[in-house]
């Protein structure tokens, strides 16, 4: 199941209750996507690619959140804090 594929194909609706699936989801696939080729291609595969990888998406998760809900939940902020020392 690829989810850029499926949403293309789908023209954005979810497949079993025919529901219009937010196009921001959309985005936030392609990104990590993209982020995640970028962080493997410096660090290739090990511990301090799990930790960026880990770290990437805390901050996009954070990202997301405060562009739909307005809020940075303090126990991600904390948790990508910690992951960076």
């Amino acid at each position: 199941n690829i989810p850029i594929f499926s949403y293309i194909f789908l023209k954005g609706r979810c497949q079993d209750c025919n529901e219009k699936i937010d196009f921001s989801i959309f985005l936030i696939e392609i990104f990590t996507g993209i982020i995640s080729s970028i962080i493997y291609k410096k660090y290739g595969l090990g511990l301090n690619f799990s930790l960026r990888i880990l770290q990437a998406y805390l901050l996009i998760l954070i990202a997301f959140t405060d562009i739909r809900f307005k809020y940075i939940y303090s126990l991600d902020a904390y948790f990508v804090f910690f992951l960076e020392l």
